[in-house]
């Protein structure tokens, strides 16, 4: 497989439909190397492209060749009666057939759930641990995990890690998504810096879906659907080259190489363990972005309310032991 093909993502908008089985088999028609998988609710695709934007196809032989993008996608947008774009980050092409611009509805979504692992120094005491929470602009529990902590919040926080906390990896699981955020002390050591790289992960990996191949073929075509189907690795443009991705992944006491061959892991149900073996991260880290249990179950937990009316009421729950009965409506009542 040629090194100048780079995959692109295919987006499908239309009022009723088309089904994944319908994206598969006009793909596969087309012959079309490409893997498909859900997002946020949504079909999600990747194609391939070649440097000069021609779209990658297979050939009788097994091998692949190219066709003009613009006219397949003219095709596909008509068959589907959808608005279809193709697009990365040096091409872009569209088609519309969509009969009605009304927006596509979604199905329901799992809850998103993130791990924050801390390396740095974290307070233990708890009134520097209130801090924390005020820093986060969240309502936390944290629990230590051998030499780091664990760290979970209620609604969104504010990712302004402090120095003195990094090395800091954020775990996030949004249905079948998993992005890893990595946030370095040498990302901060100058003045300028810590303006401007606030709340800015170094570097982010990320598996969008999980994704099937549409061909599943062999030799070239297989390449193809193999290369489509891994992870994102994103430097932030603030700190790019590779020596950069190589320090901050060397506080976490890990590799580019290792990160270059977890980027390979097909999206299923290891993918999680294999993460937290390569990142060197505790294994209850797992267990957390997977829903299976809390921090506030672990032993060792603290949980600290960001506002004073919050940890009035988490401490009269707690302290009458009624907390799974009760804690829907706490929820309610202080979202963060």
């Amino acid at each position: 497989m040629s090194s100048s093909i780079q995959s692109a993502s295919l987006d499908i908008r239309s009022h009723s439909g088309p089904t994944g089985e319908a994206v598969e088999g006009a793909l596969k028609e087309r012959r079309i190397p490409a893997v498909i998988g859900t997002a946020n609710g949504r079909l999600v695709v990747r194609v391939a492209l070649d440097e000069t934007g021609g779209l990658v196809v297979a050939r009788e032989d097994g091998g692949v060749t190219t066709t003009v993008a613009e006219t397949m996608l003219t095709s596909l947008a008509a068959e589907w009666r959808a608005d279809v774009t193709l697009e990365n980050p040096v091409f872009f092409a569209s088609a519309s057939f969509r009969e009605e611009a009304l927006p596509q509805a979604e199905i329901g979504r799992p809850v998103p759930r993130a791990v924050y692992v801390i390396g740095g120094a974290v307070p233990i005491d708890p009134v520097r641990r209130q801090d924390i929470a005020a820093q986060l602009e969240a309502s936390i529990s944290v629990v230590p995990a051998g030499d780091v902590h664990l760290l979970q919040s209620r609604g969104d926080v504010q990712e302004y890690w402090l120095p003195a906390q990094r090395p800091v990896v954020a775990v996030k699981a949004d249905g079948d998504a998993l992005t890893i955020e990595v946030y370095s002390r040498a990302a901060l050591e100058s003045v300028d810096a810590r303006v401007s790289m606030r709340g800015i992960p170094d570097l982010t990996l990320w598996w969008q879906a999980r994704w099937r191949p549409v061909l599943s073929a062999g030799g070239e075509v297989g390449e193809v659907e193999r290369m489509l189907g891994r992870a994102q690795l994103i430097p932030t443009t603030l700190l790019s080259g590779e020596e950069n991705m190589r320090t901050a992944l060397g506080e976490l006491g890990t590799d580019l190489d290792a990160v270059e061959r977890l980027l390979g892991q097909p999206n299923d149900d290891h993918l999680v363990d294999v993460v937290v073996a390569t990142l060197g991260l505790p294994v209850d880290t797992a267990d957390l972005v997977r829903g299976r249990i809390t921090i506030d179950d672990l032993p060792g937990s603290q949980h600290i309310e960001r506002t004073a009316a919050g940890r009035v009421v988490w401490e009269q729950l707690h302290r009458r032991g009624d907390m799974r009965r009760s804690l829907g409506w706490w929820r309610r009542l202080f979202r963060r």
